[in-house]
């Protein structure tokens, strides 16, 4: 992002003193004579915050530039420092950054796998909760399995510092893959702190760390205290059997303000569980405990009768477990139905339902007064009640796409988002379809305006075929997400414009930001054309692509082509794995990478391409992409010392980079493992000081090479484990 691009922009006039404060994304009051007629130079200050973040250098020309109107961005109480509402911290952000923001001026602060913030004891997240008195929303995300051990100590800081001072935090959210067990105390002295402002609290991990459930009564104490509760979301955290009481408490006190609910993984399945379910006898499950709601729940129940949901969320739900831990009737039989009839009852008003990855309790049996006898037809019921929804997520419930006919037909009209990867299709459904599947085909060509569609495998089965090359045409124009396996025609037919088509629709896909595909039917003659129609595809949306990952093996030849058709997107993803990349499509991606406006690339994924020496001068521009974070060379036949020395040049220049994969190039041997740690070793001494911290010093991020089938069995004892931040993986 150039300065000049962040400087653009005009609008009107909004004074932000008149109008006591503004939200996220306020215009800037410039002083008079900047304009005229009523019209303005705005200066979009999240985009420059972020320009600082990588290049704080800039700061002084950006004083320049903004002299006329300094009073309005900076403060000069204690030198240059920019007001501005919004940080952001990637994993490319320099920590001097910071000291060019004015602290009092930020509203929303995010924070993702940054080393801003990870240095000893956190000091710098610690400075700006003492000192961003306004801060209002907070979003802290490290998604790096090297990471996760640091939130222990992010979350004792944070505690510990809104103990001090707290803040008027309305946001608060955190997105990992591991919580750690021995951080629950200090999440829930954290809630508590800003419990008289909290108006969101999203906790989204995959999993808990350890064997055992949460102690988890602080957390509950914290969550107690907060009084004007808009959305919660909680998934990952394995909490304990206190969860229905907690949960209880939540509700009472927050379900007239309540809209959002979303429990996920972990916390789901402890809800149901109540110690009253708990101490119950298995073998005696079925003949006296089945049919009876535990107390404890019932409590729960009565404290959600009050709710008007816009959003719920009920994933990863667990089957019940008869006695012999097999699936059957169990204590907490009875609270599943009960949670599952009761989400009947809250579907109503609804515009967002997730009743994703309950696969487990499709096929379990239920016993309730309302005659359901299965997961699946409870799930149903749940689907059918909704009057109006915009996002529906059935993915990984086992469902046959052809009984959700009728609900597709009911809120086509109205849906935006639909995810539908891993439901099933009839075994008996010939390739010519019958009655089912002209219902479904009715019903999904109601779907014009999604913008989210997510198909998983269903693409490839003959009888659909037709049908969903028929919805994707009608919702192309609208269409920002598409991930799914699909064969080349329907795609290209799908995707394509009026003019290669020459169909009467209009537009086509335009507004593509994420496309993840596999394609099928590559290779046959007839099916050239279809290359080229993906190309354009592709080209029609380089304005708005952002994350591109394609499985389909298309040969160097149209590789380059797809490469050269996306040059001018601003793509943070890219993945080409398997598709036959070779010396002509690693030249294009060089010159791509080498130029001034490059791909602003987070992760890069080129593993199963026999690339050989051509990767050489890839790996040398990589050394520019300051924002690289992962990078996959898995098996692509690297040269041995040439190759080796490049990575360890590469590892060393770039300060963002947590995860490099070069597993399964026995081509590099133990010849390249040694020149990779010669030059790695080589590269840090030639460096300044300052490049060495960020690279391999203490807050550096914390790395992981995957060297796994690379190096021969015998020479693996004499490969470190470690090499400064980086863990080397055999």
């Amino acid at each position: 992002m150039d300065l000049e691009a962040c400087l653009s922009g005009v609008g009107q006039l909004e004074d932000n003193s008149a109008s006591g404060g503004r939200e996220e994304g306020d215009c800037v009051q410039p002083a008079p004579g900047i304009g005229s007629a009523g019209q303005w130079l705005l200066l979009p200050l999240p985009h420059v915050t972020e320009l600082l973040a990588e290049q704080s250098g800039e700061v002084a020309l950006l004083a320049v530039v903004c002299r006329d109107f300094w009073r309005r961005l900076w403060d000069t109480a204690e030198g240059w420092q920019l007001r501005t509402p919004c940080v952001a911290l990637h994993a490319n952000s320099d920590p001097k950054c910071i000291q060019k923001i004015h602290l009092g001026s930020v509203r929303h602060l995010s924070v993702r796998d940054s080393p801003a913030v990870l240095g000893e004891r956190s000091v710098l997240l610690e400075r700006f909760l003492t000192s961003a008195l306004a801060l209002r929303h907070l979003q802290l995300s490290f998604l790096g399995s090297s990471l996760q051990s640091l939130w222990i100590s992010l979350l004792e800081c944070m505690a510990n510092a809104l103990q001090v001072k707290s803040l008027p935090l309305q946001v608060f959210r955190l997105d990992g893959m591991i919580f750690p067990a021995a951080a629950a105390h200090a999440l829930g002295d954290a809630i508590g702190a800003c419990c008289s402002t909290l108006r969101e609290v999203s906790i989204d991990f995959a999993d808990t760390s350890g064997e055992g459930p949460l102690d988890d009564a602080r957390l509950w104490a914290g969550f107690a205290l907060v009084e004007q509760l808009k959305g919660l979301h909680l998934a990952g955290l394995r909490t304990s059997a206190s969860t229905c009481h907690g949960l209880t408490q939540i509700l009472r006190r927050c379900s007239k303000t309540l809209r959002s609910l979303r429990l996920g993984n972990g916390v789901a399945e402890s809800m149901v569980a109540p110690p009253s379910v708990l101490e119950v006898e298995p073998a005696v499950a079925a003949t006296q405990v089945a049919l009876l709601v535990s107390p404890e729940f019932q409590e729960l129940l009565s404290a959600g009768e009050p709710l008007q949901l816009h959003t719920l969320a009920l994933s990863g739900l667990k089957a019940p477990l008869a006695a012999g831990q097999g699936v059957g009737l169990s204590p907490h039989t009875a609270n599943l139905a009960a949670l599952l009839e009761a989400a009947v009852l809250l579907s109503g008003p609804l515009t967002s339902l997730d009743i994703s990855q309950n696969l487990a309790i499709a096929a379990a049996p239920l016993v309730s007064p309302s005659g359901v006898t299965s997961g699946e037809a409870a799930l149903h019921h749940i689907l059918e009640a909704c009057a109006s929804l915009t996002a529906l997520d059935v993915s990984h419930t086992g469902f046959c796409i052809l009984e959700l006919s009728p609900v597709l037909a009911a809120h086509g009209a109205t849906l935006l988002e639909l995810r539908l990867e891993g439901c099933s299709i009839a075994a008996d459904v010939g390739p010519h379809g019958e009655r089912r599947v002209s219902k479904l085909a009715a019903a999904l060509g109601q779907c014009e305006h999604l913008q989210v569609l997510e198909l998983g495998e269903l693409g490839i089965v003959p009888a659909l075929r037709r049908p969903l090359q028929v919805l994707l045409q009608r919702c192309a124009p609208t269409l920002r997400c598409l991930r799914g396996t699909l064969p080349l025609a329907t795609l290209e037919l799908g995707l394509s414009s009026l003019f290669s088509t020459g169909t009467c629709r209009d537009g086509g896909a335009k507004q593509l930001v994420d496309l993840e595909v596999g394609l099928t039917g590559l290779g046959c003659a007839c099916q050239k054309q279809r290359y080229h129609g993906v190309v354009e595809v592709l080209n029609a949306n380089i304005g708005t692509l952002q994350r591109l990952r394609l499985r389909a093996h298309f040969g160097d030849h149209w590789s380059a082509a797809l490469v050269q058709a996306v040059r001018g997107a601003r793509l943070i993803e890219l993945a080409l794995e398997g598709c036959g990349l070779g010396p002509n499509t690693a030249r294009y991606l060089h010159g791509v990478m080498s130029h001034n406006e490059a791909w602003p690339l987070q992760h890069l994924a080129l593993s199963y391409n026999p690339l050989g020496e051509a990767v050489l001068p890839l790996l040398a521009a990589f050394r520019t992409r300051q924002r690289l974070q992962k990078l996959g060379l898995r098996d692509c036949e690297l040269p041995a010392a040439a190759a080796g020395s490049a990575l360890g040049r590469l590892i060393v220049a770039l300060p963002a980079l947590i995860d490099l994969d070069l597993q399964e190039n026995s081509s590099l041997g133990e010849v390249g493992i040694r020149a990779f740690l010669e030059a790695a070793l080589c590269e840090w001494g030639r460096q300044e000081q300052s490049i060495r911290s960020r690279a391999l010093g203490s807050i550096a991020l914390p790395g992981h090479v995957h060297l796994h089938g690379s190096v021969a069995s015998e020479a693996e004892a004499s490969v470190p484990k470690c090499l400064g931040r980086f863990k080397l993986a055999l």
